[in-house]
């Protein structure tokens, strides 16, 4: 979610305010804090750091619950689903009746789009299909425009605020809480498994001391460390030498890795349908026809009015102390190691 969020922040900047639903990854206690519509333990009432919205000064509303109907995301996600979703080799419904029969073929041929194939196809379809097209309203004054034609409109007149990739590492860095500093440091918990951090030159000094550990949700190598007024204190690495021993490649070369294998991926595709003079028009052709013959047409504009986000410290490099002779962390391979000492 946080990744989808960066993301549009990227591309459209800072929302004044976020439209929630109910699930668990939207009420996580750094991300709504106490306004989530879950019950917060007496301990940690009055006891929750800095949110991550709270950080990039958006207000939160969350949609009621059970009441899907009148959700307006909730039709946004059925167009979606109907359009784009259901072209996919890959679509396995939304439930066991919407499962199309021919999904476990598509499994077995290894038919199905990589992550990095659907992350260009959507982005694509977002952009050329989706944002294009009329809007529904009935604004007299937004009448025959697009949905992208509509934001521009709206936007002209007012301002936007934006941040920079650095400092949008730190605002929307995850945090585990206050904890005192123990004799092996401090600890995040990452898909159920503890991963303590250390300093070996300070670490033994602050003993004791409460701090809130924040953390790179998809780097989680080093940890920064707050005080009780959010003040950064220091960059401590990954202690755990049980689990560092499985680290690998660094997360750029996988991601370059899935990217050029979804392009060779992609090609074969192609020329395999040529040499078989394949002429099925499937739901897929149609949508990148139909992105092809809207191409130019999605154009974001800003207004000239830009406020500059920025956060109270100063972002640093990523390597602390000691992190020169520390391994880099393959998340990916991480888990799946994790996921092996479990079944022994």
């Amino acid at each position: 979610m946080l990744d989808a969020l960066r993301f549009a922040i990227h591309r459209f900047g800072i929302p004044k305010r976020l439209y929630f639903d109910n699930g668990r990854e939207f009420t996580a206690l750094d991300i709504a804090g106490e306004r989530r519509n879950r019950k917060v333990s007496k301990d940690k009432k009055g006891n929750i750091p800095v949110t991550i919205v709270e950080k990039l000064g958006i207000e939160l509303v969350f949609a009621k619950v059970r009441n899907a109907q009148a959700k307006v995301v909730e039709r946004i996600h059925r167009i979606i689903k109907e359009q784009y979703c259901t072209a996919q080799y890959g679509y396995c419904g939304g439930n066991i009746v919407e499962r199309p029969e021919i999904l476990k073929q598509n499994i077995k041929n290894c038919t199905i789009e990589t992550e990095a194939e659907l992350r260009e196809t959507f982005a694509d379809f977002a952009d050329n299909i989706y944002n294009v097209q009329p809007y529904g309203s009935n604004e007299l004054k937004y009448k025959g425009m697009t949905l992208i034609d509509v934001w521009n409109a709206s936007i002209a007149e007012t301002s936007l605020r934006k941040a920079s990739d650095e400092t949008l590492d730190l605002l929307m860095l995850r945090n585990a809480g206050f904890q005192k500093v123990k004799r092996n440091g401090v600890f995040i918990t990452y898909h159920g498994e503890k991963i303590w951090y250390y300093d070996k030159n300070i670490t033994w000094q602050h003993i004791g001391e409460e701090v809130c550990v924040r953390y790179d949700r998809n780097d989680p190598s080093t940890v920064r460390l707050y005080d009780r007024e959010d003040r950064y204190l220091y960059s401590w690495d990954c202690a755990d030498w049980l689990t560092l021993e499985y680290f690998g490649e660094s997360k750029g070369k996988l991601a370059e890795l899935g990217r050029g294998q979804a392009d060779v991926i992609r090609q074969v595709k192609a020329r395999a349908k040529e040499l078989r003079g394949d002429s099925n028009f499937t739901q897929k052709d149609g949508l990148r026809y139909i992105s092809e013959q809207n191409a130019g047409k999605f154009n974001i504009q800003f207004p000239k009015n830009i406020i500059m986000v920025m956060a109270n410290e100063e972002p640093e490099e990523r390597m602390a102390v000691g992190a020169e002779n520390s391994c880099i962390i393959d998340p990916q391979r991480m888990l799946r190691n994790i996921e092996s000492r479990r079944n022994k």
